[in-house]
């Protein structure tokens, strides 16, 4: 049984990414749905309009939703492993 994780795990769990930036600030979130439809959130803000980027606002949020989105991805490991072992020892 697989007992790492990989890039390419946490890409898979992936159904859809939306965004949306606030009107009227430098506010974004990457809102991550699963594959068993359960959703995550990053965001992102730029304190000075002046450095204001959409699109690096958008990466910014979708890494930090990604950083929950492997959370969920090894916490799940970790159980198929340990129901894994239970079934092996008998449990």
């Amino acid at each position: 049984m697989k007992k790492n994780i990989k890039t390419g795990d946490v890409i898979e769990a992936i159904s859809k990414e939306q965004y949306h930036t606030f009107p009227d600030t430098h506010m974004v979130v990457c809102c991550i749905t699963l594959k068993n439809g359960y959703r995550v959130i990053g965001e992102s803000y730029c304190v000075d309009p002046d450095l204001w980027d959409e699109r690096i606002s958008q990466h910014i949020a979708r890494d930090n939703a990604l950083n929950k989105v492997w959370t969920l991805v090894e916490y799940a490991m970790k159980e198929r492993v340990m129901n894994a072992k239970d079934i092996e020892d008998g449990v």
